[in-house]
């Protein structure tokens, strides 16, 4: 029976309003009470006065609190001031962090829920409404009175996802913390003008899991909990519903973005099903994820036809021992190089991601990392990341065991987004960007000497350089190839990547290079 006169409360640290997985909870649980989203990205103590009003009036069952790792401190702190002010008000934390390291959630809430949500989240508030004991639910962690940390079994994971609410654009009952703190509600025209390219990209997946199981990713840490390795998916029908109500609902949406790990793993049949369904029934230009292993001609040019616009894929490292020894991968260069090439000749733009910052990779395979950015066809963009450790991974456990000096100086808050403002990372930085032959010499430089005068003068020129000319150069030329090398198109679609864009590709990486 569902309950409606009773409230909950779900609350995202995240600094977006791109939380697939929090806005699956929130209309799960919508099924069984009156849940509330509240999206906290300004949450410090001298912004919390409306956020104390808001909770008062909502008087809700309980406060459900979604974390990654980056936003533990945050976790904490908001823990600790509900604690304060509503001392038998009960706090449920989840989320990939609360899923790898449940223990360290328990110093600011009173349960965990381990794994996926959506079936247990719905327990826990029929179980507070019936006065029942949510201590015995599985996938629930606490700790007992005199200090025993207690981890029930898991919850067996949603096998048939089609039985999950379909998401919203902007959810039903979701409100946002302002810059000043006050706490507002959420609509529809205040949704575009403060989400990610103006709401005009509508997030989903089509699957849950990942065929690999890389050794920084925390798919490695879920499948040594969960033991559930197999990619689930839902069906075309489903998704396609999802997608036309969703448009329907919201007209500012003008591309959809797949966020599955790898779309392309769903398997031939299922996606010459969906593409020629989303051509007929959709019809927007979507972005997809996937892995180069998985990358054919004949796919490609199945997705082009269904209207795919970008096309992102890890490299993660040029060198095939990283890849092999220490990132646990199946995926190689020279398959990196031959699915962008795929990618590029089919007139796609391709988007490719770089690990930085790995103690386990010398300086001559960094060197291999660059030479293949510079293989790579173009124009292509790439996103850089810095190494993190995630408790529960296997890289975890294999720097815990070697270079236990690199956990105790690395902070689980960290952005991975920052990376060390090394000389090699800024070269590696500025490499998909700079013309071949000069970053070739700039290369031979370097290797001939790294603190001669001819490596530096060339280095410290390439960096403006780049900086000023080349980078945009290549953005617009990627932009072009995005839109059919229609400059009409693009100047019609610019507008949803340019905040994003400028911000993402020109100003805030600088100033990490």
């Amino acid at each position: 029976m569902i309950t409606m006169n009773c409230n909950a409360l779900l609350i995202s640290l995240q600094d977006n309003l791109s939380i697939i997985g929090l806005k699956y909870i929130h209309n799960s649980l919508r099924l069984e009470i009156n849940s509330h989203l509240l999206y906290m990205p300004f949450c410090a103590e001298e912004k919390m006065e409306a956020f104390r009003r808001f909770v008062e009036e909502l008087s809700p069952l309980f406060v459900g609190i979604s974390l990654m790792s980056i936003e533990f401190e945050r976790a904490l702190f908001l823990g600790r001031y509900l604690k304060r002010y509503f001392p038998s008000l009960p706090i449920l934390s989840g989320g990939i962090h609360a899923t790898i390291d449940p223990e360290s959630c328990l110093a600011f809430s009173d349960y965990v829920c381990i794994g996926e949500g959506e079936g247990v989240i719905r327990q826990f508030a029929r179980t507070l409404i019936q006065g029942g004991d949510v201590r015995l639910l599985d996938s629930i962690s606490y700790r007992t009175h005199d200090g025993h940390w207690i981890k029930n079994p898991l919850a067996s994971p949603q096998t048939n996802l089609d039985e999950l609410p379909h998401l919203e654009h902007c959810p039903t009952k979701s409100f946002i913390q302002k810059a000043d703190g006050a706490i507002v509600s959420l609509e529809n025209r205040e949704y575009s003008r403060l989400a990610r390219y103006r709401g005009a990209m509508f997030e989903t997946i089509i699957s849950r899991g990942c065929a690999f199981s890389c050794t920084y990713c925390c798919n490695s840490a879920l499948v040594s909990i969960t033991g559930q390795s197999k990619i689930r998916k839902r069906s075309v029908n489903n998704v396609i519903d999802e997608l036309t109500l969703a448009i329907h609902k919201n007209e500012d949406i003008k591309i959809v973005h797949f966020q599955d790990d790898s779309i392309l793993s769903c398997g031939a049949t299922y996606l010459d099903e969906f593409c020629r369904r989303y051509k007929e029934e959709v019809g927007l230009p979507f972005i997809i994820h996937t892995i180069p292993v998985y990358v054919s001609d004949r796919i490609i040019k199945t997705l082009k036809d269904a209207g795919v616009q970008w096309i992102n894929m890890g490299l993660q490292s040029g060198s095939d021992r990283v890849l092999k020894e220490v990132f646990g991968r199946k995926s190689y260069r020279h398959h990196f190089i031959k699915a962008a090439g795929l990618i590029q000749s089919n007139g796609l733009a391709g988007k490719y991601d770089i690990i930085l910052d790995n103690p386990m990779e010398s300086d001559e395979e960094k060197l291999e990392t660059i030479e293949t950015i510079l293989a790579t066809p173009r124009p292509s963009l790439f996103d850089f990341f810095s190494l993190t450790y995630y408790k529960g991974t296997d890289i975890y456990a294999r720097i815990q065991k070697e270079m236990p000096w690199i956990l105790e100086e690395d902070d689980m808050s960290r952005d991975f987004g920052y990376y060390k403002l090394t000389v090699l990372n800024r070269l590696t930085v500025m490499a998909p960007y700079l013309p071949v032959s000069l970053a070739t010499w700039i290369v031979a430089a370097y290797r001939k000497d790294a603190n001669g005068w001819p490596f530096m003068s060339l280095f410290f020129m390439a960096r403006w350089t780049n900086l000023f000319l080349f980078r945009p150069i290549m953005l617009l030329r990627v932009l072009m190839l995005a839109h059919n090398d229609s400059l009409p198109q693009m100047c019609r679609g610019i507008w949803i990547y340019l905040l994003e864009g400028v911000k993402t590709y020109i100003f805030s990486k600088t100033l990490k290079v």
